[in-house]
């Protein structure tokens, strides 16, 4: 899990989501197994939080478990939602689709102090002709 401290280190502003084979009881699995107590380390030291969401994301042969993870750091975690996960399309290795929302925008841009110019605006005929006069003086 070193490798999340890692990532961390690099942008602290971070998604993860994929197959971390962890299971954790916490979040609906039968039992916790060694990758889900390393996430449970990882999310005690409040480096990263997970999404609360206890859907099953794995099913082969009767068999349904959670392995897929959507991990965040603050703030950015907070602005997931409609989190959902969806019955296996065509896939033979079982494991179920993610999806959700993240609310994202650009900060406004500040205004630029220097002096806006309308170049079409200008009467260029005009300006010719003045610099014109201007020339022959």
């Amino acid at each position: 899990m070193n490798i999340f401290q890692e990532l961390y280190n690099i942008n602290n502003n971070c998604i993860i989501v994929g197959d971390l084979n962890a299971t954790l009881s916490e979040m609906g699995s039968t039992k916790t197994n060694a990758r889900g107590k390393q996430l449970q380390q990882l999310l005690n030291e409040g480096i990263i939080d997970c999404v609360d969401d206890d859907s099953t994301t794995f099913e082969k042969n009767e068999y349904e478990v959670k392995l897929d993870w959507i991990l965040g750091s603050q703030p950015l975690r907070s602005s997931i939602t409609n989190v959902e996960t969806h019955p296996t399309i065509g896939t033979i290795n079982g494991h179920k689709p993610l999806t959700f929302d993240i609310q994202i925008g650009a900060e406004p841009k500040p205004t630029s102090p220097r002096l806006s110019l309308h170049f079409k605006e200008v009467k260029w005929t005009k300006f010719r002709s003045k610099l014109d006069q201007q020339l022959m003086l």
